[in-house]
């Protein structure tokens, strides 16, 4: 497969900066940038902005990221964030009463809370995975999902590490068992290939704004055809039947638009997000997830090569989504390590023990010589 050239072009980033955190938040790209500053100026000018201006934008934005998810655009709910999405699971998911929620140790709190509280009112308790020594979350997964498992609520990758799970037998074990699936790609979706057609979700929630390199405030809900006869968590006009029809608003109806549409947030036609929205996922599918990842394997894979020279570890790259690497090793005092790094501007993210570096495309080769020569300084 052909790697990508570098894309450092196409964004504001100044040869000086190392800029190795996208799993902290995706830079908007010199586009996203402009169309944001053009869905700004339909408010700036609001007899610009049309009725049709509440649907269009909307519907071509789920038609770009239907193909992350393998689905149609009508399994796709336009949501604020992460947590919205969880909480719309955990308000239509039908679950087994007196089993367990499964996740895994140190999950994202967004993947979490909406379980703990559901666990709470329906008298079940949460299964957590602990981190295996030898970096194999599927395995330890896979142990843990039997008859007192109620449901899994899973990411693809570890947020914290990259640490990789194989979402494919998990699914096939969870379908055994018939418990839902739902899980929070932020950290993979357009990044790594994933289909619900393989894996069989009953709900998948993205946030756009780290890999998807898109804006704050927007989360990429998937809902499989079983769920899509729910309730919404709010009730806006805007995901009613025939809500195009302004002049009939006051018609009020107990009916829903069809599809994931009954799940939309209330206000998610903003012409500023959904813009800039639009931007980014036309950039990744100019790109192809299959060849973003790998890119950006190459890149961590040179990095990891690197840093394991002056002594520092990681989870194997086998284990290890292509795009994340959690360095271990070096000096104790990580507080002290970021000040180090943020000096010579080098900026990535630690978590916990972890330095969690995640490259783009916008990374070059002087950008992990810099970081490299930061680590070596300190070690």
């Amino acid at each position: 497969m052909n790697l990508i050239d570098n894309q450092r072009h196409l964004f504001d980033i100044p040869d000086e900066v190392a800029y190795l955190n996208c799993a902290y938040m995706g830079p908007a790209a010199k586009a996203v940038h402009l169309a944001t500053l053009a869905g700004a100026q339909k408010k700036r000018h609001p007899w610009t902005v049309t009725g049709d201006d509440f649907y269009s934008p909307a519907a071509h934005l789920k038609s770009l990221a239907a193909p992350l998810f393998d689905c149609s655009a009508d399994d796709i709910a336009l949501t604020p964030s992460v947590s919205y999405g969880a909480a719309l699971a955990a308000r239509n998911l039908r679950l087994k009463a007196g089993r367990n929620i499964l996740v895994i140790e140190g999950q994202f709190p967004s993947n979490i809370y909406a379980w703990q509280q559901l666990a709470g009112e329906q008298m079940m308790r949460m299964t957590t995975v602990r981190r295996p020594l030898d970096g194999r979350w599927t395995e330890a997964i896979l142990a843990q999902l039997d008859e007192r498992i109620a449901m899994a609520a899973l990411p693809q990758v570890h947020w914290a590490d990259g640490g990789l799970i194989d979402l494919e037998p998990i699914s096939d074990r969870c379908a055994e068992l018939g418990i839902p699936l739902v899980l929070d790609l932020t950290q993979s979706l357009g990044v790594m290939s994933f289909s619900v057609q393989r894996i069989r979700p009953a709900f998948v929630f993205s946030a756009a704004y780290k890999w998807l390199l898109g804006p704050y405030g927007l989360s990429y809900t998937y809902v499989s055809p079983e769920y899509q006869d729910g309730q919404p968590i709010e009730y806006n006009w805007i995901n009613r039947r025939d809500s195009e029809n302004f002049a009939g608003l006051v018609d009020y109806t107990d009916q829903f638009q069809p599809g994931a549409r009954r799940y939309d947030s209330g206000q998610h036609s903003s012409t500023v997000t959904l813009s800039a929205a639009i931007a980014a996922l036309s950039m990744i599918q100019e790109w192809g997830v299959d060849q973003i990842a790998a890119t950006l394997a190459e890149k961590t894979r040179q990095i990891r090569e690197m840093a394991h020279s002056i002594g520092y570890q990681s989870v194997p790259e086998a284990l290890s989504g292509p795009h994340i690497l959690g360095l271990t090793g070096g000096p104790e005092d990580r507080a002290a390590l970021s000040r180090k790094l943020a000096a010579e501007n080098v900026w990535l993210s630690v978590r916990g023990s972890t330095l969690r570096i995640s490259p783009h495309l916008y990374n070059t080769g002087k950008d992990a010589e810099r970081l490299i020569s930061v680590l070596s300084s300190v070690t």
